[in-house]
């Protein structure tokens, strides 16, 4: 495969990406978990920045021009919710546990494939794209131990509700604050760009 198509499977891949984390989020409101949806709207801030990066990567690199699709429905919300409403909703605990499993199954096929591109692009001899998407895999391999570790807390206390909602507040501040510290990368350009 070409650079420009390989470069264009992690794009694609980060615009589903995109999606994912939107539905993610849209369901943690849904389900009143404040911390778990600013983890997610943080994640989708994170990952569109990283994706437009990537397309201006991608055009310089290739001079093509990447534009992307409208986006589609993930299936997340349908298959744990549909329409129901929120009185409607059964046992919490299960689709918490689902939608985490989904979290952490999302990341860790993103970042094996992401890994398998870098590897094309290696052998192809594109070192500058191989870098690049490299640190792709990096970012997503931070994510998906976070993921991961944070799991494990919740399997370690069952997935217990009252704690779950406990926890909501804390969640909530640090990706608030990770999610400013990320837009405070860019300069200010206009007085009424300030956090």
């Amino acid at each position: 495969m070409k650079t420009f198509d390989l470069l264009m499977d992690v794009s694609d891949r980060m615009k589903q990406a995109l999606d994912f984390h939107r539905e993610q989020y849209d369901l943690m409101n849904f389900l009143s978990l404040s911390g778990y949806s600013a983890w997610h709207e943080f994640h989708l801030s994170e990952e569109s920045s990283s994706k437009n990066k990537l397309k201006a990567f991608i055009s310089t690199h290739t001079d093509y021009i990447v534009s992307d699709e409208p986006t589609k429905d993930v299936g997340l919300i349908k298959s744990l919710i549909g329409k129901k409403p929120r009185s409607e909703i059964g046992n919490r605990v299960e689709i918490i546990k689902s939608a985490w499993e989904a979290y952490r199954k999302w990341e860790y096929d993103s970042c094996k494939m992401y890994s398998e591109i870098a590897k094309q692009l290696s052998d192809i001899g594109d070192m500058p794209a191989y870098l690049y998407v490299n640190r792709i895999v990096d970012d997503v391999h931070g994510e998906l131990t976070e993921i991961k570790n944070y799991i494990v807390t919740l399997e370690n206390h069952s997935y217990d509700m009252p704690q779950i909602q406990s926890e909501q507040d804390t969640i909530a501040e640090k990706y608030i604050y990770r999610l400013r510290k990320l837009y405070k990368q860019y300069p200010k350009f206009h007085h009424f760009n300030s956090l």
